[in-house]
C-alpha cells in the first residue's frame, strides 16, 4: 500500500506558517487590479528572510473589483484577507471573458505560476536495472552510468511504451494513446545510496517493469519554480448574468497554481466561478488546500466545467476538509497526475456528477472520508475519460 504521509506543504512535517504582514491595503472605488498587483510586486522586491518569506499582503475587509487577474510573481509571498464571508475580503471578478470567447479556461483570478523549466543535470542519468519495481517502492538498483548523490532532486522516469498501452487497452480508443505521451515523471529526493541501490524519500505510484520499458533516474534543477506562497482568508466571487444561469462569459477559476512547491491555500471561499475554487496544475508539488469551499458555480453542466478542487499533473498534494455545492466533479484528478495525492474529509452536496479520477493515468490517489450525494467512481472510463 502506498504511503501517503509525505503530502502537503513541506511534506506535512510542519504546520502551515503564520507569515508576518509587511503591507496592508484597503479597497478603492472602481477597479482594484492595479492597486493589488502593485502591492504584490512591492513585496516581491523585498528580500526573503531566513525561512524564505518576504511577507504577507493583508487586504482589509471590503470589495475589491478585479477586471482581469492578479498574480504572485516571486517566492515567499502570502496574500491574506480579513475573512472569507461576504463581510470579509471579497475579490470580485468583473471579467466578461469566458472560455468560449478565446480565453484560457485556467486563467484564474489569482494566479501563481512559475516557469516550467526543470533542467536535467548532465552526467547523472542512470537506467533502473531491476526487472520489476512495484508500486509503493522507495528504492531500486541503477546501472551506475551517471553520478548521483544523497540530497539530489531527481526525476524517476517511467516511459509509456506501445506494448504497455496495448496491454491496458488504450490502443482501442477512438483516439488511441500514443507511445511517449503518457510518460510518468515522479519527482523525488535521494535519501540514501548503498552501492548501486538508490533510496528515495517518497514511494513511486506506477510500477517500473522491464517488459514495458523499465525506468530511469536523473538529477535536475528548477530555477524558475516559485515556493513558500500562501493564499488565506479570502472570498472570491465572479460576475455573471443573473438572468442566465448557464452564462459562461465570466471568470472561470478563483486560484490557480502551476510550477510551484511548498505552497498552500486555506480558509477561502469561491462563488459563481465556472470551473474551480482551487486548481493545482502542471509542476505543483507539496501543496496544501485546507478548509476551503466552492459554491454555486455558473456554467453549462457538461465537459470541462464545475471541477471544484482540481489536481492536474501535480504530485504530493493534499485537499483537506473542503466543501463543494452544485459542482460536477468535486474532488478530481486529471492528466498525468502522479501521486501520492490525497483528498480527505471532503463533502459535496447537490452534485451533478461523480467525484474521482478523470481523464488519463492518475496514480497513487487516496480518497479518505469523502462524502458526496452523487457517488464516486474509480474506473477505466474508456472513451468517456481517456482522451
Amino acid at each position: 500500500i502506498v504511503d501517503h504521509a509525505g503530502v502537503g506543504y513541506q511534506g506535512g512535517t510542519v504546520p502551515l506558517p503564520a507569515v508576518p504582514v509587511v503591507l496592508t491595503l484597503s479597497p478603492v472605488p472602481g477597479d482594484n487590479t492595479v492597486n493589488v498587483q502593485s502591492a504584490l510586486d512591492q513585496i516581491a522586491a523585498m528580500t526573503p528572510d531566513t525561512n524564505g518569506f518576504r511577507g504577507a499582503l493583508l487586504l482589509n475587509a471590503g470589495l475589491y473589483a478585479i477586471s482581469n487577474s492578479v498574480s504572485i510573481n516571486a517566492s515567499g509571498i502570502v496574500l491574506r484577507g480579513a475573512g472569507n464571508d461576504t463581510n470579509g475580503t471579497v475579490l470580485y471578478s468583473t471579467s466578461t471573458n469566458g472560455p468560449d470567447n478565446g480565453q484560457n479556461q485556467l486563467q484564474g483570478l489569482v494566479v501563481i505560476s512559475g516557469s516550467y523549466s526543470p533542467i536535467p543535470v548532465s552526467g547523472t542519468s542512470n537506467n533502473i536495472t531491476d526487472n520489476y519495481v512495484p508500486v509503493g517502492s522507495r528504492s531500486f538498483t541503477v546501472d551506475g552510468a551517471g553520478v548521483l548523490n544523497v540530497g539530489d532532486h531527481v526525476i524517476v522516469h517511467r516511459p509509456s511504451t506501445a506494448n504497455w498501452i496495448t496491454a491496458i487497452g488504450m490502443d482501442q480508443l477512438n483516439v488511441p494513446w500514443q507511445p511517449g505521451t503518457v510518460d510518468v515523471d515522479a519527482e523525488r529526493i535521494i535519501t540514501r545510496i548503498e552501492g548501486s541501490r538508490v533510496m528515495i524519500d517518497e514511494p513511486i505510484t506506477t510500477a517500473l517493469d522491464q517488459q514495458y520499458g523499465g525506468g530511469s533516474i536523473y538529477a535536475f534543477t528548477w530555477p524558475q519554480r516559485y515556493s513558500h506562497i500562501g493564499i488565506e482568508n479570502l472570498r472570491g466571487q465572479s460576475y455573471y448574468n443573473v438572468n442566465n444561469t448557464n452564462d459562461e462569459d465570466h471568470a472561470w477559476v478563483f486560484i490557480r497554481f502551476s510550477n510551484t512547491e511548498d505552497c498552500w491555500v486555506r480558509n477561502v471561499v469561491s462563488q459563481f466561478f465556472g470551473k474551480s475554487c482551487v486548481s493545482l496544475q502542471t509542476g505543483v508539488k507539496h501543496a496544501t488546500v485546507v478548509n476551503c469551499q466552492c459554491l454555486d458555480p455558473i456554467s453549462i453542466i457538461e465537459s470541462e466545467r464545475r471541477y471544484a478542487f482540481d489536481l492536474n499533473s501535480c504530485q504530493l498534494c493534499i485537499v483537506e476538509n473542503c466543501y463543494s455545492r452544485q459542482d460536477r466533479h468535486q474532488f478530481i484528478t486529471q492528466s498525468l497526475t502522479d501521486g501520492p495525492n490525497v483528498f480527505v474529509d471532503g463533502l459535496s452536496q447537490q452534485a451533478y456528477d461523480l467525484a474521482g479520477p478523470h481523464v488519463r493515468w492518475a496514480s497513487g490517489i487516496l480518497f479518505d472520508n469523502i462524502t458526496t450525494d452523487n457517488g464516486m467512481t474509480v474506473a477505466n472510463q474508456g472513451n468517456s475519460g481517456a482522451s
